[in-house]
């Protein structure tokens, strides 16, 4: 039961960043698409490292 609370906490930020990148990417266009997905990726990165942590604990 304590793993699948964390597990259900990291897939709430996961889906978050989703939808803002859509709609950020629209109204500023592509130029600024590349420095809006490295920052992006960092956090992405750092919850999908955590997300195996736990279940393989």
């Amino acid at each position: 039961m304590l793993n699948l609370i964390p597990s259900v906490t990291i897939l709430a930020p996961i889906e978050t960043p989703k939808p803002i990148q859509a709609p950020a990417t629209v109204p500023i266009g592509p130029p600024k698409t590349v420095p809006t997905a490295a920052p992006s990726l960092a956090p992405a990165k750092a919850l999908t490292a955590v997300v195996p942590t736990p279940i393989a604990a």
